[in-house]
């Protein structure tokens, strides 16, 4: 169970981490267009 939590904290961590990716490449692509 212990191993199990630790997992979905991982995958919840890098999921955070890939919208902030996201999130920084879009105002990056949005700062290029305008």
């Amino acid at each position: 169970m212990g191993h199990k939590t630790l997992c979905i904290k991982i995958d919840t961590v890098g999921l955070k981490e890939i919208m902030q990716e996201s999130f920084v490449l879009r105002l990056l692509k949005q700062l290029g267009e305008w």
